[in-house]
């Protein structure tokens, strides 16, 4: 009896769906050179884990924007060196139903907000999931 109501509290077990998923990272306030080094059709890794964030296929640069203290005030400007450098990432990953849902990228859970330290064989970068788009 008492197996038969342990089973009965058992979990569902997840569902996955396989989807293509479009990553939008941005790395705020970098040099110039590290925005040279980053490529189109580079792939990109999350640092520590080496999972597999997707290939580079969009990248955009423009001026950062820093906060500068001004007396009791604060100013927006932009940097005369340093950039924004907005990147697109593509990959397959797999979409989790059920009460833990989850856009996973192998065993990466990803979500928009997400600081992530990643490096392609060239660089390594800090940036923060900026979108996520599936289909």
């Amino acid at each position: 009896v008492t197996v038969r109501v342990f089973l009965l509290y058992l979990p569902q077990p997840a569902k996955y769906q396989e989807v293509q998923v479009t990553v939008g990272l941005l790395a705020r306030d970098i040099p110039p050179y590290l925005a040279v080094s980053i490529r189109v059709g580079q792939d990109l890794f999350q640092d520590g884990t080496n999972a597999y964030l997707g290939k580079i296929t969009a990248k955009a640069t423009v001026p950062a924007e820093v906060v500068l203290p001004a007396g009791d005030k604060l100013l927006l400007c932009r940097s005369p060196r340093n950039l924004d450098l907005r990147l697109t990432l593509r990959r397959s990953g797999r979409l989790r139903s059920g009460p833990a849902r989850a856009l996973l990228l192998g065993k990466l859970a990803i979500r928009v907000g997400d600081r992530i330290q990643a490096h392609s064989l060239y660089t390594s970068l800090v940036g923060e999931v900026e979108s996520l788009r599936f289909r």
